[in-house]
Order: structure tokens, then sequence, then C-alpha cells
């Protein structure tokens, strides 16, 4: 079996929503079926004009994120500890 890293990556909401229902429907899990994802994408971006569309891509997100007011500042009345301490029933 291949060595695998522990990554935290953020989807969007519906990307969530249907990285989950793939994921049920084919009965793997979500880590699956991300991996296949970039699996597909992957060699895409061996091509040196689609790595370059992409990073245009990710460089225009980056600026028009830049631009966007920063969220509210508060403490959220958790830590990550107490969220998983909360998951296994405790």
């Amino acid at each position: 079996m291949a060595h695998t890293a522990s990554r935290s990556v953020r989807l969007r909401p519906d990307h969530g929503e249907r990285v989950r229902l793939v994921a049920e429907r084919h009965g793997r899990s979500e880590s699956e079926v991300v991996a296949e994802a970039l699996d597909r994408f992957l060699p895409a971006a061996d091509d040196d004009e689609t790595l370059a569309r992409w990073l245009r891509y990710f460089e225009k997100v980056k600026r028009r994120a830049a631009g966007l007011p920063p969220g509210p500042e508060r403490p959220r009345g958790w830590t990550r500890d107490e969220l998983h301490e909360r998951g296994r029933g405790h």
C-alpha cells in the first residue's frame, strides 16, 4: 500500500456535499474520492500550458480575496480538542 500523508483541505459546502454523496454511493471514503479526483487532475498539470492556466487562475483568486474585508474577530467558544471529545461522545 502506498504511503499516505494527512492533509487538511477546505472545500466549499457544495463540493463537500458532492464528495460525501459520491463516497457514500460508491462505498468509499471521502479521502479516497478526493485522492481519485487529484489523480485525474494532476496529470493535466504536467502540461505546461494547463499548469500556467491554473496558476493564473489561482493568482486571480488570491488578488480577489486580498480585496475582501477580514472576517469577524470573535472567540469561537470551543477548542479543537473539545470538538474531538464531543465527536467521541465524551
